[in-house]
């Protein structure tokens, strides 16, 4: 069976197998016995009656760039004490890291130590929604890890680092 790729714009933007009628104003390749096969979103260049196709080329991300990633997808905790949070991934994102500002000010104004709300503890959810239940020095100590991970990313994000901070820390949770 034939394999044909339809080419248009310089790209193979699809792929079909067969025996079928084609419209003259399309362009189908037979790439069967092309190696390696090409695939929707190659490039497709015809000179001479030959074709030839390249796989699309990955763009290689700056530091910057790979550090914005890392902040997007939170940082994974590591934990021993009476709290087990290891492997639970929290995020990281600018509106999380305003709710924790806002948490961290209710524990240090309040007078008996509560959060916002003025209960004694909190349920703070990871990235896949589950909650977890903190006190104030267990909510600190994960707001501390943010805000280093955060504070190491946004370095490297400026360009003042030449590596990037791990995804993972490991913190106690007295």
């Amino acid at each position: 069976m034939s394999i044909y790729a339809l080419v248009a714009g310089g790209r193979v933007v699809e792929i079909a197998a067969g025996t079928f009628e084609v419209h003259p104003d399309f362009v189908w390749v037979d790439v069967s016995s092309v190696t390696p096969r090409p695939e929707t979103g190659w490039s497709a260049t015809e000179s001479g009656g030959n074709w030839s196709f390249a796989a699309p080329v990955t763009p290689t991300l700056t530091l910057a760039q790979q550090a914005s990633a890392l902040l997007a997808a939170g940082l994974t905790l590591t934990t021993a004490g009476t709290l087990a949070l290891s492997g639970v991934t929290f995020a990281t994102d600018a509106l999380t890291q305003q709710q924790i500002q806002a948490e961290l000010i209710a524990l240090l104004a309040s007078s008996n130590a509560s959060f916002a709300d003025g209960a004694a503890t909190i349920a703070w959810p990871d990235t896949s929604g589950t909650l977890h239940t903190m006190t104030p020095v267990q909510f600190k100590e994960l707001a501390v890890a943010i805000a280093a991970f955060v504070s190491a990313c946004v370095v490297a994000i400026k360009g003042q680092a030449t590596a990037l901070p791990s995804a993972s820390a490991t913190i106690t949770m007295g």
